[in-house]
């Protein structure tokens, strides 16, 4: 409505529509009224953006283009944005088949894979400014890629994270899932589906020393890093980060604050290193999970519902915590009974939506070779453990328990 305005300000003597959209020195109609104000020169052109972007080809890369091109789109309101996309996206997408061949494991990229992560890159240029490609005039790229190829280049934390041998990984989950019992079998195929569904659904892995928590962990870290995704694997202690294949310490990975409170949220910025891992990441394994102030969690996962543009907790992410609360908790200097149990990840503001998978069956007692003599006794003092654990136990002298 507006272009038609101006042209019925502009057209003298028009009596129809025809006539509206015709430029007298080319006496055929144009398609539509913005393309008949174009040619009547009554808006700006694209000219200087044109000559901008001709004379930056031939010296920048396709990464510095993008940010230019990013820069005219969002501040400047070309006319004719696609008709700019369409001359410049070789220039534009001239690092994507590299990209995509290094990265990607696509040896010979086609034309629509490469202009397609052109604008996947592109696209997350826009959303730093709230925009979408729909909004700047440009189309959807016709293939998604699972892993933002473009972070990995010069990202030491993401080529770690996938630099796994994936053929090696398929293997170690094709000899490892026979050896599942039944309650290992259901937490690892509840995790698996929920990760694959991308559903942001978290779980705690509960089970006392010996029933393989370890065992499972590790087996869900490789069956997911074996489809070529990011799976971070975690510990509140560095003993248990030993354990897990590729495992880290939850301070070093997520940078917690060593004093923390209700508000307390992660130092990270969007466009670190750790940023573009957790952007792409599709699990976290938190091993040791009952030893972290719930503060700690929080923190973590404001940080992430910041940087993954999610409200739902730890950014959308899918979850697993694991670990025993009959072991060591929280510590809280000098903090009571109470004031250590409210410290615990039952306390957070979102253990309601955490899904409790049980181990209850001791593994270790079927270790091969071990006599059923041997089998009694560690069955016998693995039971008396557990009621240390369960507060049944009342044996000993002054109180004490003897072990």
């Amino acid at each position: 409505m507006f272009y038609l305005r101006l042209l019925l300000y502009h057209q003298t003597g028009a009596r129809s529509y025809e006539e509206l959209r015709t430029v007298r020195e080319e006496a055929i109609p144009r398609a539509t009224f913005w393309d008949a104000c174009m040619g009547l020169g009554l808006l700006e052109d694209d000219n200087e953006w044109d000559n901008c972007l001709t004379e930056v080809a031939g010296m920048q890369t396709g990464v510095q283009l993008r940010l230019l091109f990013a820069i005219i789109l969002t501040e400047s309101n070309p006319a004719d944005p696609l008709n700019l996309w369409e001359s410049y996206k070789h220039s534009i997408c001239d690092d994507c088949a590299y990209l995509l061949r290094i990265y990607g494991n696509i040896l010979s990229p086609s034309s629509e894979q490469i202009y397609s992560l052109g604008l996947c890159k592109f696209e997350e240029i826009l959303s730093g400014s709230g925009k979408s490609l729909q909004q700047v005039g440009l189309p959807e790229p016709s293939i998604r890629f699972d892993i933002t190829i473009q972070t990995v280049r010069g990202n030491r934390l993401m080529q770690d994270q996938l630099s796994w041998n994936q053929e090696e990984l398929c293997n170690q989950v094709l000899t490892m899932i026979p050896l599942l019992n039944q309650e290992q079998q259901y937490a690892y195929d509840s995790v698996i589906e929920e990760v694959n569904k991308e559903s942001g659904k978290m779980f705690f892995l509960d089970g006392p020393g010996g029933t393989g928590k370890t065992y499972v962990e590790n087996l869900i870290l490789a069956k997911v890093r074996s489809q070529g995704h990011i799976a971070l694997a975690v510990a509140s202690s560095g003993i248990a980060a030993l354990l897990l294949e590729g495992g880290r310490t939850a301070h070093s990975i997520f940078r917690i604050p060593l004093i923390l409170d209700n508000k307390s949220c992660c130092n990270i910025d969007h466009g670190s290193m750790q940023a573009e891992v957790f952007k792409i990441a599709k699990l976290i394994i938190w091993d040791e999970a009952t030893m972290q102030h719930h503060y700690g969690y929080e923190a973590v996962s404001r940080m992430l519902q910041d940087i993954r543009q999610d409200n739902n907790p730890f950014g959308g992410l899918t979850v697993l915590f694991a670990g025993d609360f009959r072991q060591c908790l929280p510590v809280v200097p000098g903090g009571s009974r109470a004031q250590i149990v409210s410290a615990t990840l039952k306390q957070s503001s979102f253990w309601s939506m955490i899904t409790l998978l049980q181990l209850e069956k001791n593994v270790q007692l079927l270790q091969p070779g071990m006599s059923l003599q041997r089998q009694a006794e560690e069955s016998k003092y693995a039971e008396y453990l557990l009621r240390i654990g369960n507060g049944t136990e009342t044996g000993g002298l002054d109180g004490f328990v003897n072990i």
